[in-house]
């Protein structure tokens, strides 16, 4: 199935479908039990609350780039050894879910066991290279991205950036490079595999590449946070957005819009 956010065909949105309608009430029901500050924390700002002891478990990723802003020094001295004590930190993927919505009969599916149950969300957050069509030198300077995202200098680009991660499987056994160092040794490793199970994934969630990007997100995280917050209903918050991104869509242009979606997906 291609289409997700978008109707390929179309681009009529599909936000307030039942999929995501169904995503929104579990994700307001979840909310629900968290205080109200958790809708605040970015990534960044989870990880360090999971090392500093403010919770046992967290929805986020690791990055040493991030540094360690605000760390208590007593969970930062936790993990290192002491006697036989270490801070055992483990990563893994979201669990899946046993269903999954049908869209050609409107219903939902049991999944078979041979399924697989996850289908991991990718292109969150990244850093872009490339080469303009005006270049004096496009074959130096193709020769040089190709060399800085190569095996040797990715690890040093890379770890650099909070926004990035690793990309190859050889890079599994150096995680360690690109986690924050208090998860230790067994830790980044973990992270490195998780990490390598979520991007080998035979089917995958794509964040939208397209025109407006930013505007399209920022109407969603609007309508999340009206359903989370009790302002509306979730069907009625993710309608709205909808409407919103029609509005986007209409004036960026419905057929340049439709043809970079349709490319984003590998199509034409």
């Amino acid at each position: 199935h291609f289409s997700t956010l978008f109707d390929m065909e179309t681009m009529d949105p599909l936000i307030s479908g039942k999929p995501f309608v169904k995503a929104l009430d579990e994700l307001t029901a979840a909310q629900s039990q968290m205080p109200a500050a958790a809708l605040a924390a970015s990534p960044r700002d989870v990880h360090e609350a999971f090392l500093n002891g403010r919770c046992g478990l967290a929805l986020t990723w690791t990055s040493a780039a991030w540094g360690a802003a605000g760390a208590d020094d007593a969970v930062v001295a936790a993990a290192q050894p002491v006697g036989e004590k270490t801070l055992e930190v483990g990563c893994g993927e979201l669990p899946g879910s046993p269903e999954a919505f049908n869209p050609k009969s409107r219903q939902w599916d049991s999944r078979r066991d041979d399924e697989a149950s996850r289908v991991p969300l990718v292109g969150v957050s990244g850093r872009l290279a490339s080469v303009t069509a005006q270049s004096e030198h496009a074959d130096a300077a193709f020769k040089l991205l190709a060399w800085l995202a190569g095996p040797q200098w990715s690890r040093r680009i890379s770890t650099s950036s909070g926004a990035t991660t690793l990309f190859r499987r050889s890079q599994v056994a150096a995680g360690g490079e690109w986690a924050d160092e208090r998860l230790g040794p067994a830790g980044a490793l973990a992270y490195g595999e998780t990490v390598e199970r979520t991007l080998s994934a035979a089917e995958s969630f794509g964040a939208p590449r397209i025109a407006g990007r930013d505007r399209y997100l920022a109407a969603l995280d609007r309508a999340v946070r009206d359903a989370v917050t009790g302002k509306l209903a979730s069907k009625a918050a993710l309608e709205r957005a909808g409407d919103e991104w029609r509005s986007i869509t209409a004036e960026l242009g419905l057929d340049r819009q439709r043809a970079a979606y349709r490319r984003s997906l590998g199509l034409r």
